[in-house]
């Protein structure tokens, strides 16, 4: 099952959690069994993880060639 079929997943922007110029965003993941794990990240974070998920998705690009 992917977070998609369940509505598992959810990211927001929490300007309420700012600090020192740093913006904050929050993601939601259901776990399972009506449990919510709860992941904060920074804007250089949400970077970071989109070149990984980028260099990943290339990867399996050119072995599916």
């Amino acid at each position: 099952m992917s977070i998609r079929d369940s509505g598992g997943f959810a990211i927001m922007r929490r300007l309420d959690l700012d600090a020192s110029g740093a913006k904050i965003w929050e993601a939601c993941i259901h776990i399972g069994n009506g449990r919510h794990a709860t992941i904060r990240y920074t804007k250089s974070d949400l970077q970071y993880i989109r070149a990984l998920i980028g260099k990943e998705l290339k990867a399996e690009k050119e072995e599916s060639k």
